[in-house]
C-alpha cells in the first residue's frame, strides 16, 4: 500500500492564480474524483502532478518519504491526458506489445471487453470513443501505482462506460486513482472521496460524508 501526500502546492495559469496552498492525499484502494466550474484548475492540477505544468510552489512526499520535481518520465504516476496520446497509425495488438512485452501481461488487456475486436484496426479507423476506451484500458493496465485520469468518459459509449467503471474499481485494489471528469453521475457512482475546487481552494469530502 502507498500514499502520496501533497502537503501543500500551488499552481497559476498565465498570470491567474488557480490554487493557492492547497493540499491532498491519494492512496492505494482510493478512487479520488476532483470537480469544480470550467476552467477552476482541475486539468492543470493533474497536469502539476504529472509534470507537464510546472507549480509555482509543490512540496509532497510518498510514503512519509519527501519527492522531488514531479516528471512524466518516473514510475510514479501515469496519466491518461484529455487528448488522444497514442500513435494513431498502430493497431491496438501492435500497441499493447509494444508496451506490455509478454503474453501473460497482454493477456489482462485482450480479456476486457471489446478489446479484441478492434484490435486489427488502426486507431485511425476506429471511432473516437472506442480509441478512447482503448487508450482508457492500456493506461489503467500500467504498471505505475498511481493513476490520473483526465475526462474518461468523454466520448465512450454507454456499453464501454460500464466496462471501464468496472476496471476502475478493479485497479483501484492496487492503485490510487484520481479521476477529472463532467459527467458526475459515472464518477460518484465509483468514487471512495470527492474534491471540490472553488476560489482556489480545494474542499475535501468522504462518499460516506454525502450518504449522511
Amino acid at each position: 500500500m502507498h500514499q502520496v501526500n501533497v502537503q501543500s502546492i500551488s499552481i497559476s495559469q498565465g498570470k491567474r492564480r488557480l490554487l493557492e496552498n492547497s493540499s491532498l492525499s491519494v492512496q492505494t484502494g482510493d478512487i479520488l474524483t476532483i470537480s469544480g466550474v470550467n476552467g477552476c484548475g482541475k486539468s492543470t492540477l493533474m497536469k502539476a502532478l504529472f509534470g507537464t505544468h510546472k507549480s509555482d510552489q509543490l512540496k509532497w512526499s510518498l510514503d512519509s518519504k519527501p519527492l522531488g520535481k514531479p516528471s512524466p518520465k518516473n514510475k510514479l504516476i501515469a496519466m491518461l491526458p484529455q487528448d488522444s496520446f497514442l500513435p494513431r497509425d498502430l493497431t491496438p495488438s501492435e500497441i499493447i506489445a509494444m508496451l506490455f512485452k509478454t503474453h501473460e501481461n497482454q493477456k489482462p488487456l485482450f480479456s476486457m471487453p471489446y478489446v479484441a475486436d478492434y484490435s486489427l484496426k488502426k486507431l485511425s479507423e476506429l471511432s473516437h470513443g472506442a480509441a478512447r476506451y482503448i487508450e482508457i484500458v492500456v493506461i489503467l493496465h500500467l504498471w505505475h501505482p498511481f493513476i490520473l485520469l483526465d475526462e474518461p468518459f468523454s466520448l465512450l459509449a454507454p456499453l464501454h462506460k460500464e466496462a471501464i467503471k468496472k476496471l476502475i474499481v478493479e485497479k483501484s485494489k492496487m492503485k490510487g486513482i484520481v479521476i477529472v471528469d463532467h459527467y458526475a453521475e459515472d464518477i460518484n457512482e465509483i468514487s471512495t472521496n470527492r474534491i471540490w475546487i472553488e476560489n482556489g481552494k480545494l474542499f475535501h469530502r468522504k462518499v460516506a460524508e454525502d450518504a449522511e
